[in-house]
């Protein structure tokens, strides 16, 4: 089970660093836009 949610929270951390590497980009692009 410890294995499992060690996965799960390196899956976790990986999806909110994604998330935020999106967010930026598109941040990023809209102040290009301007």
């Amino acid at each position: 089970m410890g294995t499992l949610n060690r996965l799960q929270q390196t899956q976790y951390d990986y999806d909110t660093v994604k998330i935020r590497i999106i967010e930026t980009e598109e941040k990023g692009q809209q102040e290009e836009f301007c």
